[in-house]
């Protein structure tokens, strides 16, 4: 699946890369991406996409040890090259630098980019690129009108939060007078003369729920913060378990993974000591999400399976099939396809039974991916065409993503073909049609 993800942006860079050359001159661009895992295979995956393309791409790291100019004078020593691409943070290394480390390389880089020899991509995580707008100005002038993010619609959306949707469902005009009423409300309690500081709580919690599915994350983050201070002196462990939570899945989606797991442990001891089944089978399945995105995979199969297996217990089989739908991209991330859509087909059927059509459409578009891999074009297109037809009707932007396979399909058997193709699928049932693919 991730030459679905990486495909266009790749493409697109190289068509860049390849200007910037012809033209003899050097651009400097930054792709968002959180994951150290991902960060690898999409520079591996542009290394090789670009010698295709007669392109001469090397790779660096931001390490204390030699500035950025140093390595390109280093790696153009040994041959001609035409643009390098830097890894930009890796806790792992022995000499990886601070966060303000970081910040202090990119700023010097930007100040001595003048007459680049080459172009450079540098792959940050979100918060470095948050911090570097704050802390390496210079560095923020020269990316901020060339950064590639793969948080768009354009791709199949890795959903971080656990319940995907809005706490309150609502259009972002009625979620802004939520959010003015909110902080009038939390404005008039302060003002009270004999108010107590926890009187705040219930309103500090709403309104930085709010801001979180507003997607304001640094307001969300700073509101629960002032909630845990006044949960300090209040005998209320499940609302600091939800806070810790929700801190957890905001420094997770800043790329802060060992903070983020650091407070999903914490939320989920909470939780398991006063028997909230559910929040510890969220919990759960977060720490399964980051440690996917750290390449651990064993320790993110231990914690989906355990979510999965408390969410039976208690009959929530949307959530488990959320948690599903995730270890199914796992085992599609490690080559496993079988297993995937065997997950893919589990979540398909649980979301079934509760009437998720849009669950039933994702768990479809997941398995045509497989299918369209292993250039199963027939079969693919009965799952696309189908997650399409659900998408569409009830109007959400993922018909678009299937949309876009659909005319690759296309494009690579033919109008014909194709045409016979989505014949086909207006009979499929994809709960029984379809063999299991073969891991070979």
């Amino acid at each position: 699946m991730l030459q679905h993800f990486f495909k266009d942006a790749i493409d697109q860079l190289i068509v860049d890369v390849t200007a910037a050359v012809k033209s003899g001159g050097a651009k400097v661009w930054a792709v968002k991406l959180n994951s150290p895992v991902q960060r690898v295979r999409f520079m591996s995956k542009m290394i090789q996409t670009s010698a295709a393309s007669g392109l001469t791409v090397r790779e660096a790291l931001l390490a204390s040890r030699q500035t950025i100019v140093q390595q390109l004078e280093r790696e153009m020593s040994k041959t001609a090259i035409d643009a390098v691409i830097v890894n930009g943070f890796d806790t792992s290394a022995k000499d990886a630098p601070t966060e303000d480390k970081v910040c202090q390389m990119l700023e010097s880089f930007a100040k001595s980019s003048v007459g680049l020899p080459v172009s450079v991509v540098f792959c940050l995580p979100t918060f470095l690129l948050d911090l570097a707008y704050r802390k390496a100005p210079n560095f923020w002038r020269l990316v901020s009108s060339h950064i590639i993010d793969f948080k768009t619609g354009i791709d199949i959306p890795k959903e971080l939060e656990y319940d995907v949707m809005p706490s309150v469902p609502e259009t972002t005009e009625v979620r802004q007078k939520r959010i003015e009423l909110l902080e009038s409300q939390l404005a008039e309690i302060r003002q009270r003369f004999n108010a107590a500081p926890s009187d705040q709580i219930p309103t500090l919690l709403i309104l930085a729920q709010t801001y979180f599915d507003d997607h304001q994350y640094e307001k969300s983050y700073e509101v629960y913060g002032e909630a845990l201070l006044q949960l300090v002196g209040a005998n209320s462990p499940l609302n600091r378990a939800k806070v810790l939570y929700q801190v957890g899945v905001i420094l997770h989606i800043w790329g802060y993974y060992e903070k983020a797991a650091q407070h999903y442990r914490d939320s989920l001891a909470i939780r398991m000591q006063q028997g909230d089944l559910e929040g510890a089978a969220a919990t759960l399945h977060q720490l399964g999400l980051l440690y996917q995105d750290l390449g651990e995979f064993d320790k993110a199969i231990d914690f989906y399976m355990r979510s999965v297996a408390q969410n039976k217990t208690l009959n929530s089989d949307a959530v488990s099939a959320s948690t599903l739908l995730h270890l199914g991209t796992l085992y599609e991330e490690t080559g496993l396809q079988a297993k995937a859509v065997e997950q893919y087909r589990e979540a398909f059927e649980l979301y079934r039974r509760k009437g998720n059509y849009r669950g039933m459409a994702m768990s479809l578009l997941y398995t045509g991916r497989i299918y369209e891999e292993r250039y199963l074009y027939r079969e693919s297109v009965k799952y696309f065409y189908t997650a399409y037809s659900i998408f569409d009707k009830l109007n959400l932007p993922y018909k678009d993503i299937a949309a876009q396979s659909l005319a690759e399909i296309e494009a690579a058997v033919g109008k014909d073909e194709f045409e016979k193709f989505v014949k086909e699928s207006k009979k499929f049932s994809p709960k029984k049609d379809l063999p299991e693919p073969s891991e070979s």
